[in-house]
């Protein structure tokens, strides 16, 4: 059995490669989607905020932009929370705190039991 790596251990780019999500970096890499997971880092008018903070719908595939959903904390708020650079705490959206993952696991064991699906 192969040891599970802390979710909150993950870099940026680590999160970005595992959800397929393009690189922002200038490298232009794309890989192929194992999540849905939203990365955000501009407001409603398109505007880029000072911020980046990652979301999932539930479940992922989920077309409803009004759907429950999981949301990290955003990285300007790592050093408040205790985590460093590039780890992030999920929680289910707007319940203050409900839901709170740390590690990858605990992740995979809140979204399996909020839709009965598998994460990946």
């Amino acid at each position: 059995m192969t040891e599970l790596q802390k979710y909150d251990s993950l870099s940026k780019e680590e999160i970005m490669r595992m959800t397929g999500q393009e690189d922002d970096s200038g490298s232009g890499s794309l890989v192929l989607p194992k999540l849905a997971i939203n990365r955000v880092g501009e407001d409603d008018d398109g505007n880029p905020l000072s911020y980046t903070y990652y979301t999932l719908p539930l479940p992922k595939d989920n077309p409803d932009e009004r759907a429950p959903c999981l949301i990290s904390c955003a990285d300007d708020e790592q050093e408040e929370l205790g985590l460093e650079k590039d780890e992030f705490v999920v929680e289910i959206h707007e319940l203050n705190g409900l839901g709170l993952c740390k590690t990858e696991e605990e992740l995979a064991i809140l979204y399996r039991s909020l839709t009965n699906e598998d994460i990946e």
